[in-house]
């Protein structure tokens, strides 16, 4: 399973996300991504994966709604596991639904 997941991830593009880049990126008039993350707990990747979809023309993934609501603030395309596991991989909501619950049990690891 590991070989697969590793042969998956060494296709994937490599992006870098300048500091220019995530201090343009606006949340909404007058608040940048920048000065939000700041005054929070969050990661550097957080913001970056703002930045890659809204500049790869890219659909942005999170089970989290809050991160979803701030990427339709950004005009960015979003969904969840559940919508991406439909869409992708199973074309059955009902099968997609019970994935992403398994995964989410198991703290979003796969086994």
């Amino acid at each position: 399973a590991w070989n697969s997941i590793l042969e998956i991830c060494s296709k994937f593009k490599i992006c870098d996300v300048s500091k220019e880049e995530v201090m343009n990126l606006d949340i909404v008039a007058g608040m940048s991504a920048e000065t939000l993350f700041a005054s929070g707990d969050f990661d550097q990747w957080k913001i970056d994966s703002f930045v890659l979809a809204k500049r790869e023309n890219a659909i942005y993934v999170s089970d989290d709604a809050f991160y979803r609501m701030l990427a339709n603030l950004l005009r960015i395309p979003n969904c969840n596991l559940v919508g991406l596991l439909h869409v992708v991989e199973f074309g059955n909501q009902k099968r997609a639904i019970e994935v992403a619950e398994q995964v989410e049990k198991s703290n979003y690891t796969v086994k």
